[in-house]
């Protein structure tokens, strides 16, 4: 019997972001007690400082905090204000500036510009639920989300990736309902998807972005999952 392949698992470390990339042993804890501290200063800094209000073109910039030979990274994120190439330099300028204020020994700021909004399977699971509470049968919602998604195929996108940014294109998918979604007699768990493109869960050089969503039926519990793959 083939074994059954975890998309998310598979990649940890190799092209994903954990939550700290510190990796802390040992019993002295005061290196990443600082960066902790240092980083919740740095993101309530920043939303609650006036001068980052008049700031555009600014979607994400990261912070580069040194501690002797360790060197931390982590990321902000912010809304876009305005539109105009112009301020790039403008805006790098201001936080530099502002940074100073901080205690920190080194900072590279960098900033991205996304030009239009991208979806996430997340994002897509959260919309299946709010069709399935329209009335809309659990059936059309999958056809709906595959229409979709055949619309968006080879559209970009730019994520953070452990090494650097990266752009990716979306080169296949697939979206799996399973569960009792039918009324019959049949009280035996079904499961209806529909894909399209390259979707192997294996190759090392796509990345996989999957989410499973519970949805609570009359019937009973159906699982909504999404498979979006990226060429990297």
């Amino acid at each position: 019997m083939a074994q059954k392949t975890n998309p998310t698992g598979l990649r940890l470390g190799i092209n994903q972001v954990w939550d700290s990339t510190v990796q802390n042993y040992g019993k002295n804890h005061k290196v990443y007690t600082d960066f902790l501290k240092k980083r919740f200063l740095f993101n309530h800094f920043f939303k609650q400082h006036s001068e980052f209000r008049d700031i555009g073109l600014f979607s994400q910039n990261y912070l580069t905090l040194k501690y002797a030979s360790n060197c931390i990274d982590f990321t902000y994120n912010a809304k876009i204000l305005q539109i105009d190439s112009n301020l790039f330099k403008i805006s790098t300028k201001k936080i530099q500036l502002i940074l100073k204020n901080i205690n920190v020994v080194e900072s590279n700021v960098k900033l991205f510009y996304t030009s239009k909004s991208v979806f996430t399977s997340n994002l897509l699971a959260i919309y299946g639920v709010y069709l399935f509470k329209q009335n809309i049968t659990l059936k059309k919602i999958i056809t709906n989300l595959t229409l979709f998604l055949k619309n968006q195929l080879e559209v970009k996108k730019i994520i953070y990736l452990k090494n650097a940014p990266r752009e990716l294109k979306l080169i296949g998918f697939k979206v799996r309902i399973s569960g009792r979604f039918e009324n019959t007699r049949n009280r035996m768990a079904k499961t209806y998807e529909q894909s399209v493109g390259s979707i192997s869960m294996v190759c090392l050089k796509n990345i996989i972005e999957f989410h499973n969503q519970t949805i609570y039926t009359k019937l009973g519990t159906c699982s909504l999952q999404i498979w979006l793959v990226y060429e990297n």
